[in-house]
């Protein structure tokens, strides 16, 4: 070999030297990258990001209680809409619909109250009867005797226009139907609800408890309807008549499970008629 000749050998070598140095020049920065991130603050992105998707897989989730619901333990800690302060109820010689049986069970008896639940129907223990009044602030029941009347579940409307399409019927106080536009999903039918309405008083005494309030049918998608109580509250608001409220409406409630949304679709049917 000639003294200005390079050797083939020494070339090999020094290309492998150099591939080495390649491959751990990357691997080095990504470490470092890897140790920076790691000592920093979660992302707030990442968060939302979260809440996005267990939002997503909420939907596929059925509706109803939370996995903690247990109904015989309301009993003992009545309804989250109790008034404090209310006495019980004995309702003495009732024809009671119980709704059992496929809706055909009657019995005959009395109806214990505590508390906003029934504790008791048809032959209320003595016990139960005694724990409850000595259970309740005034140390009393109240006695009413239904001389065979009927005594039935409250009555669940889930089409409803109360207190939007209030009574009296007035103009000024109409807030069923806007014509704004064919698609309004964010309007919603608590924004009107009328407290003062006088139909809450002739529902309650047909038999209803419950309603679900929807606006009107004069567009595709008239917006978001909420299911309410129809009794008064010592709040006297249309808030405090909601059951389940979203949490889009009442913030930093707390619930084991995601409470559901109701939308009104009509897809316009009443429009010709409006």
């Amino acid at each position: 070999m000639k003294p200005h000749q390079t050797s083939p050998y020494l070339a090999v070598g020094v290309d492998k030297r150099f591939s080495r140095q390649i491959y751990v020049i990357p691997v080095c920065l990504l470490a470092a990258v890897l140790l920076y991130t790691s000592f920093l603050p979660e992302s707030p992105h990442t968060d939302a990001a979260d809440r996005s998707v267990a939002q997503c897989a909420s939907i596929a989730a059925p509706a109803g209680p939370g996995l903690g619901y247990n109904p015989a333990a309301r009993v003992f800690t009545g309804s989250d809409r109790h008034v404090v302060g209310t006495p019980p109820t004995l309702i003495r010689n009732a024809k009671i619909w119980t709704g059992l049986e496929n809706g055909i069970e009657v019995i005959y008896g009395d109806v214990l109250l505590d508390k906003g639940v029934v504790v008791s129907l048809g032959s209320v223990p003595g016990d139960t009867l005694t724990r409850v009044k000595a259970a309740s602030i005034a140390k009393t029941v109240d006695v009413f005797d239904a001389e065979g009347r009927w005594v039935t579940p409250g009555i669940v409307d889930l089409h409803s226009h109360i207190a939007v399409s209030s009574a009296p019927y007035l103009q000024g106080s109409a807030d069923n139907n806007s014509k704004k536009g064919p698609i309004l999903p964010w309007l919603r039918s608590i924004d009107a609800l009328n407290t003062h309405d006088k139909s809450y008083a002739l529902a309650i005494a047909g038999g209803v408890t419950t309603a679900q309030v929807l606006p009107g049918s004069a567009n595709n998608i008239g917006g978001q309807s909420f299911l309410i109580k129809l009794r008064s509250t010592k709040e006297r608001s249309a808030i405090s008549k909601v059951l389940e409220p979203p949490q889009s409406l009442i913030a930093n409630q707390t619930s084991d499970y995601l409470h559901w949304r109701h939308m009104k679709h009509a897809c316009g049917t009443l429009l010709p008629s409006q």
